[in-house]
């Protein structure tokens, strides 16, 4: 059993071969380069203290694989921006309802919820939502979050909206595993004779999903594609945090699934190793029970934390009845950190594992990086022949939103009468620098929607052949304007677009309302811009409203700002006045405008009605503003914001 385990700790290695990538935002980029042959090693050095040691150089590490010295070809010291607290909380909370990869992107947090293990103990619920919430509180400006579940809640994709974050934390629900022996047919038999009434009617228990025959199995599957999912993103810091009471890797000969688990964990370590990602486990159920803590289940389940954690570059933070207090300081040591890179001097591409070893000559101090890579396998001739991928290929499908090509996008639903779907307006916003001469190009684009279980829900791909006009010095704004269709529900827009070789992706949520039922929803909110940039617009699209949608959110004094967004009432009473309230706050949180104004039920058609409100751009002073508007209906308030600043 001992041996089982100290294999498992030298397989939870993980490290990735870089590619080279171009920087896209005109904020600083990422400038560690490395070639496809380079090693990268992430490496966080912290004090007694747990403080982070910065300001080392390249020759003060010391790199060894398998014991062998290794020349370090690429190195880089990183700080991320940590949490702000910017003069107005609504800077920080309010999420731009048009998305961008014009980012700084330095470091990934992924919050997985192991809701398949945590306890129904209200503690441990309350815990785990605290934790993974602080999580969220403590992420800096340019940080990118997911949350995700192993069993059965609300995921929420990569996004920088912290209030999606957490309303997916707060769908937390316990689903502990129920002992249930780890085979289908123990599963059927115990099912037929009642033994698991609870489950009958619900969802497969967890240790029975996917490809895994464990009740380990749904927390590998998560870990495994997550990692999967994280593998094509750029040079930087990817923490998971992992919440759970410890998911028990049984390597026993009591377990006749023994190996097939031990496959398992080989396959989700090898993913690890190819995502670079460091593991940070909390256990949210506090202080070990003195009765409980000596069994072999509880020591599984430990030892699943720390194996998981302390070799990935991580660690696990167990037994303790204020685990939220250890978030802070995880925040710290993955914002400061190093990345090193390095060529092996063993060329031999033959898939075997490669223990790694980093040291710094500075006393006192403690050095937390992944312990080993797995190196490359040959590429076949059938591999290197396949079709190549275009740089939109590259873009649409990566992990993150990023690329050369810098844009904007937003999706915005209306109701469509008589049709079940919505008619969702997705807007895509690019700017042009131009030269001397006037230049042709081509504008190619690709899209496609995913629901919350990442089923795909539509796409399309297309083109668009545009005239650049000269003029040097300058830069031309422009939107494309297509539309799609969704039902009720929230999903995830994923854009690509290319222009002139140079390709770029960028994610946007979604929310789609169901306007049959509620007493009263609304459509997106859209602004207009007069002067516009210019417009290419689909056919479908001329009609579903009267303002031309821009992606925008930069005025200067004199331009005329529109905000356009239409108020439906669902179900079958009769229609009622709504009462439409509009704000605008500045940066110091006063307000600089409001104005409440009625629709009476004459104005609804097909249960219906437009509300359009010009911005007083002139009268507001310089910076950044947020626009809210609210609707009432009785005891019904919906509201949209935007925010956009003035020049």
């Amino acid at each position: 059993m001992r041996r089982l385990v100290g294999g498992l700790l030298l397989l939870s290695a993980a490290t990735v071969l870089l590619t080279a990538q171009t920087g896209s935002s005109q904020r600083p980029s990422p400038t560690f380069r490395a070639g496809i042959d380079v090693v990268q090693v992430d490496v966080s050095v912290v004090d007694r203290n747990r403080r982070p040691v910065m300001g080392l150089t390249q020759a003060d590490f010391t790199v060894l694989e398998n014991g062998t010295p290794q020349s370090l070809v690429a190195f880089e010291e990183v700080t991320v921006p940590g949490a702000v607290d910017p003069p107005a909380p609504w800077m920080r909370d309010v999420a731009s309802d048009v998305a961008t990869n014009d980012l700084s992107v330095r470091r990934v947090v992924l919050i997985v919820l192991d809701d398949a293990h945590i306890p129904f103990d209200p503690f441990a619920v309350r815990s785990a939502k605290r934790i993974a919430a602080d999580v969220v509180h403590q992420l800096g400006p340019d940080d990118l979050a997911a949350v995700t579940f192993t069993f059965s809640g609300k995921r929420q994709d990569i996004t920088t909206d912290r209030q999606r974050l957490l309303a997916s934390i707060d769908s937390l629900v316990a689903h502990p595993d129920l002992g249930v022996p780890p085979n289908p047919a123990s599963f059927s038999a115990a099912s037929s004779r009642g033994a698991i009434p609870a489950l009958r009617a619900g969802p497969p228990p967890c240790f029975y999903t996917g490809k895994y025959r464990s009740i380990a199995g749904c927390v590998i599957d998560t870990l495994v594609h997550a990692s999967n999912a994280l593998a094509t993103a750029p040079a930087g810091r990817k923490t998971l945090v992992f919440i759970s009471n410890g998911a028990p890797l049984d390597f026993s000969a009591d377990n006749l699934d023994a190996a097939d688990e031990m496959n398992a964990v080989q396959e989700l370590f090898r993913s690890l190793q190819q995502a670079n990602i460091a593991i940070y486990a909390i256990d949210p159920a506090g202080l070990l029970n003195p009765m409980f803590a000596a069994t072999a289940d509880t020591a599984m389940r430990m030892d699943a934390l720390r194996i998981f954690s302390e070799n990935t570059g991580g660690r696990a933070i167990v037994n303790t009845n204020a685990p939220w207090e250890a978030v802070p300081q995880i925040l710290r040591e993955t914002s400061s950190y190093y990345l090193l890179g390095y060529r092996s001097t063993n060329p031999t591409a033959d898939g075997r594992f490669r223990r790694i070893q980093v040291k710094v000559n500075r006393p006192d101090v403690e050095v937390r990086t992944r312990s080993g890579y797995y190196a490359p396998t040959r590429i076949s001739a059938a591999n290197r022949a396949s079709t190549p991928v275009t740089p939109l290929d590259k873009a649409f499908g990566a992990a993150l939103p990023g690329g050369e090509l810098t844009f904007r996008a937003a999706a915005a639903p209306f109701l469509v009468p008589g049709q079940r779907e919505a008619a969702v307006l997705l807007t895509i916003g690019m700017r042009q620098p131009l030269s001397d001469r006037a230049v042709a190009a081509t504008v190619r684009t690709t899209t496609a929607m995913f629901d919350e279980g990442w089923k795909p829900r539509g796409g399309s791909s297309g083109s668009v052949g545009l005239t650049f006009p000269a003029g040097p010095g300058r830069e031309f704004d422009y939107d494309i304007v297509s539309r799609m269709a969704a039902r009720s529900g929230r999903y995830q827009v994923r854009v690509g677009a290319e222009v002139d070789g140079q390709a770029g992706s960028v994610f946007v949520d979604l929310d789609v309302p169901d306007y049959s039922r509620e007493p009263m929803t609304l459509s997106g909110l859209v602004l207009g811009a007069d002067p516009h940039p210019s417009v290419v617009a689909a056919p479908d699209v001329a009609g579903l409203i009267p303002v031309q949608p821009t992606t925008l959110r930069e005025f200067r004094a004199p331009a005329r700002v529109t905000a356009f967004m239409r108020v439906y009432q669902g179900g079958s009473k009769p229609v009622g006045a709504v009462r439409v309230t509009s704000t605008i706050v500045n940066e110091a949180n006063r307000p600089d405008f409001e104005e409440t104004t009625f629709l009476e039920s004459a104005k609804f058609t097909a249960r219906s009605a437009d509300y359009r409100l010009e911005l007083p751009i002139s009268k507001l002073d310089a910076g950044a503003h947020l626009l809210t508007i609210e609707a009432a209906l009785g005891r019904t308030v919906v509201k949209r914001q935007v925010k956009f600043t003035i020049r």
